[in-house]
């Protein structure tokens, strides 16, 4: 493992995991075996990466978020792409795909693949198509100019 990422207190890495270069991983998370972290990612605290998992450059995982790579149906780790969003409390159930540019809502199960540049929320669970991530950045930037 190159040493330039940093961790925080009672994190656990595998030794067999790599991390890349500028990727912060945040207190009490576990990455497993031979997991792959591209370069500047954020692990927020409280994160399980199961083994095998396969997490792209420039991807953020909010607090408290599951990654799994076994259930009846799976023995499958779930792949993250590039510039990729998982807010807080996430389940990632295994051989899914989140592909690039998307973002997945607070609490949301991920039970199916995530085409590029889409937002997902969990409203009732599982995650479901909400928009895509260009509208709603939009509509973001829309709704920051209404409150100046």
């Amino acid at each position: 493992m190159s040493k330039k990422y940093k961790v925080y207190e009672y994190a656990i890495i595998r030794e067999s995991a790599k991390i890349g270069k500028g990727t912060v991983i945040g207190p009490f998370c576990y990455i497993g075996d031979n997991v792959k972290i591209g370069k500047n990612c954020r692990i927020f605290y409280y994160t399980n990466i199961c083994q095998g998992t396969k997490i792209g450059d420039n991807v953020t995982v909010g607090p408290g978020t599951r990654f799994y790579d076994r259930d009846y149906l799976s023995s499958q780790p779930p792949t993250i792409e590039d510039n990729v969003i998982i807010h807080g409390g996430c389940s990632i159930l295994p051989g899914i795909t989140i592909h690039h540019d998307s973002l997945i809502g607070v609490a949301s199960i991920v039970n199916r693949n995530i085409p590029p540049q889409e937002v997902w929320y969990g409203f009732g669970n599982p995650a479901r198509f909400i928009t895509t991530r260009k509208q709603y950045e939009k509509d973001l930037e829309r709704k920051r100019l209404d409150q100046e």
